[in-house]
C-alpha cells in the first residue's frame, strides 16, 4: 500500500518549505472559523526550523522513519491549572516543544482521565488511508490484514438504542443503508440491546463515580473553577458507594459479552448505525449528545465515524462504524472501501 504524502516527504521529492506552505495556506483558510489550535506566534517560522532540524538528524533518505516530517495534531486534554479542561485549555504552545520522548512523557503525565474503565484513545485522519498509517505506528500490537478482504456484513442495531436518533437522521440513515445495499453490501437488521435505558443508567453510574474518586482532590480545593455540568457530575458519583461502581463494572462485562455473541449468532462483521442523533451542532460550545457513542464506549469496542454528508442547512452528518473486540485492523481496512462508497453522498 502506498502513501503518496508521507513516501514524498520521506524521499524528499515534496521538499519541506512547500509542505509548510501548503498546509499554511490551508490553516490561514480554515482555522478562522474552525479554532482548533492553540494560539502560537510565528507557528510557521517555528515548524520550518523544526523541518530544518530534522533534514539534518535524518541525512539518509533509508533511515529516515516511516512519518518522517508528517505533521500530527494532538487533541488538548492537558491538566491545567488544577482542574480538566473541556475542548481545550490555556496550555503554553511552547510546552510541547523540545524532543519528542520528553513531549510524549509530558503528555502522558498531564492527562487526568475522566472515567479510566471508560476512557479510550482516539484519533483523527482527514481519510482512511492516513487513519492506517497513524494506526500502525500508534498501535503496540498491530496484526496486518490479509488482503484483499471480503466484504463485510453489516448490521443494523434496531431497538430503543437506534431511536435516540432523530427523525431526520433516520431518514437520511436509511438512505445510506440503500447507498450500501446497491454497491453490494449485505445489510441485516438486528434487535439488539432492548435494555438500553439500563445499559444508559450503567454508563452514568461508571463514569460518575470514576470522576468523582479521580478529581476528589481537586475538586475540595478548587470547586468554583469546575463548570456547574462537571460539578453535578461529581456530586452525583460522590453518593455512588464502591459496591454499586463493583456491580456495575461487572455487568459491563456482561455486556460486552453479549455483543461479542450478537456478532457471532447473526454472522455480523460490522455495526453501522449515525454518528449522533443529529447533524453536528453549529458552533463550538458543544459537541453534541454522545448517546450514539455510549454503548460502543461502555462495552469497549472498536470504532470509527466517516462522513455522509450534510444536512439541509449544510451541518456534517456521519455514519458509525463499529466492529468486533480488538479487531481495531479489519475495522479500519473495511472502511476503506465503505469511505470509497460513502464518498458519493
Amino acid at each position: 500500500m502506498r502513501y503518496p504524502l508521507i513516501e514524498e516527504l520521506r524521499s524528499g521529492q515534496f521538499l519541506f518549505p512547500a509542505y509548510l506552505a501548503q498546509v499554511k495556506a490551508r490553516f490561514a483558510k480554515d482555522e478562522p472559523s474552525i479554532l482548533a489550535f492553540l494560539p502560537e506566534d510565528d507557528r510557521f517560522t517555528r515548524l520550518q526550523e523544526d523541518a530544518e532540524k530534522l533534514l539534518l538528524s535524518y541525512p539518509d533518505v533509508v533511515k529516515r522513519p516511516f512519518l518522517f516530517g508528517t505533521l500530527l495534531g494532538v487533541k488538548d486534554i492537558f491538566h491545567a491549572g488544577g482542574f480538566t479542561t473541556q475542548a481545550g485549555s490555556r496550555l503554553p504552545a511552547d510546552v510541547l516543544q523540545g524532543q519528542e520522548a520528553e513531549s510524549v512523557k509530558r503528555l502522558k503525565e498531564a492527562v487526568i482521565p475522566l472515567s479510566p474503565s471508560l476512557d479510550h484513545v482516539g484519533f483523527f485522519a482527514s481519510d482512511l488511508d492516513t487513519a492506517i498509517a497513524a494506526a500502525r505506528v500508534l498501535f503496540d500490537h498491530w496484526d496486518e490484514p490479509t488482503l484483499p478482504l471480503r466484504k463485510p456484513r453489516l448490521g443494523i442495531p434496531e431497538g430503543p438504542y437506534l431511536q435516540n436518533a432523530s427523525v431526520d437522521n433516520l431518514s437520511h440513515f436509511q438512505d445510506v443503508h440503500k447507498l450500501l445495499e446497491n454497491a453490494g453490501y449485505e445489510v441485516h437488521a438486528v434487535q439488539l440491546m432492548s435494555d438500553f435505558a439500563e445499559v444508559r443508567a450503567r454508563h452514568d453510574v461508571i463514569m460518575s463515580a470514576e470522576a468523582a474518586y479521580g478529581h476528589a482532590d481537586w475538586f475540595a480545593n478548587y470547586a468554583s473553577l469546575y463548570s456547574p455540568k462537571f460539578t453535578e457530575l461529581i456530586q452525583r458519583g460522590k453518593k455512588i458507594t464502591n459496591p454499586q461502581l463493583q456491580s456495575a463494572l461487572s455487568v459491563r462485562e456482561d455486556f460486552r459479552a453479549e455483543i461479542r455473541r450478537a456478532f457471532l449468532d447473526h454472522n455480523i462483521d460490522l455495526w453501522i448505525c449515525p454518528s449522533a442523533i443529529d447533524a453536528a451542532p453549529k458552533g463550538l460550545d458543544s459537541t453534541g449528545d454522545p448517546v450514539m457513542n455510549l454503548p460502543w464506549t461502555q462495552a469497549g469496542l472498536p470504532t470509527l465515524n466517516l462522513p455522509v454528508g450534510k444536512n439541509q442547512v449544510g451541518l456534517p452528518l456521519g455514519l458509525q462504524i463499529v466492529a468486533n473486540w480488538y479487531k481495531d485492523e479489519s475495522l479500519l481496512f473495511w472502511s476503506r472501501d465503505l469511505e470509497k462508497v460513502l464518498s458519493t453522498l
